[in-house]
């Protein structure tokens, strides 16, 4: 004898066997997401940033450091003795240094405000991003501030090494090579920390996966195909599935929504029994005039979710796994 298997032959399970099969489905998520992750971790092996050429670049770069600073402390110097004078001579109040310390805070000050704060600044430049709350205008605003601070740091290098006292080429040669191999030492600059944004962005997004698998569960992307599994391997367990053991997918499928759609219905606002499987709405906004009967809202039928797949016939087994016939 050949019997339709359709949804009305799948038994439901009871409240205390779905709150298993969700237990189960959540110890599988915090057993997968393990310990919690590190930085480390997601460091990748990547092109080396730095070559043979670059170290030569460096040290040309550090030659003509050297020379370019040695001209600012000469030039800075001489406007630090005029600038004391001045001071000196006449009245004054308050903590004056002696001439030597005033010179050593100048030298020393402007040697980190040229060619250091020119690279600093072209960097923060190119590592500026605008934020997702952000205008452009604004963005535009908030990036010339490096800029300008940039380009006034290289103006200062340039004027510095001219007033030196050496001659032109030997003035314009070392802050026009430190300015050049700048904005090559930015390039090295910004690419690390384009590394370390991506480092950044995949440990984070590894870290909110493992709090969720810990602590908000069920909002996990992979915890709804898990407690599926859990749900059909505990549906085809019990009893009256085991004169079926083949039981069609479609009508699995069907199960399986059927129970997943308890934690559903039960939740929402119970409305007043209608026909065809709707419900009204409880206190609906009233319609405006001719525009038809109270909406409702539909909720599915065991019909509506045996529908998925046709029904297929099949042969039931008796007790001791034989079909019969």
């Amino acid at each position: 004898m050949t019997e339709v298997v359709t949804l009305e032959h799948i038994k439901g399970l009871s409240t205390a066997q779905y709150d298993r099969c969700k237990g189960t489905a959540e110890q599988r998520i915090r057993e997968r997401a393990g310990d919690k992750p590190r930085r480390r971790d997601f460091v990748r092996e990547l092109e080396p940033l730095w070559g043979i050429l670059d170290i030569a670049a460096l040290l040309v770069l550090l030659s003509a450091w050297l020379v370019s600073s040695a001209h600012i402390l000469t030039h800075v110097g001489q406007a630090s003795f005029n600038s004391y004078q001045s001071v000196n001579g006449g009245s004054f109040a308050g903590w004056l240094w002696d001439s030597q310390w005033y010179g050593y805070a100048h030298q020393i000050g402007y040697i980190i405000l040229a060619e250091s704060a020119m690279i600093l600044f072209m960097t923060m430049f190119a590592a500026l991003q605008r934020r997702a709350d952000e205008g452009q205008a604004a963005f535009y605003a908030r990036k010339l501030i490096p800029l300008g601070l940039a380009l006034g740091s290289a103006l200062f290098v340039v004027v510095a090494n001219w007033q030196s006292g050496v001659g032109e080429l030997e003035s314009i040669l070392p802050p026009a090579v430190t300015i050049g191999l700048g904005f090559w030492l930015e390039g090295k600059l910004a690419a690390q920390l384009e590394r370390q944004k991506a480092i950044t962005a995949r440990y984070l997004e590894a870290v909110e996966r493992y709090e969720l698998a810990q602590m908000e569960v069920e909002n996990h992307p992979d915890y709804l195909p898990y407690l599926r599994q859990e749900v059909a391997q505990k549906l085809m367990s019990l009893t009256p599935q085991k004169n079926y053991p083949d039981v069609p997918i479609p009508v699995l499928k069907a199960a399986v929504a059927r129970e997943l759609y308890r934690d559903e219905w039960a939740f929402q606002e119970m409305g007043t029994y209608q026909p065809a499987g709707q419900v009204a709405l409880v206190n609906p906004t009233p319609p405006a005039a001719g525009s038809g009967p109270l909406p409702v809202s539909p909720v599915p039928t065991e019909e509506d979710l045996a529908s998925i797949g046709e029904p297929v016939t099949m042969t039931p087994t008796s007790g001791n796994g034989q079909r019969e016939h």
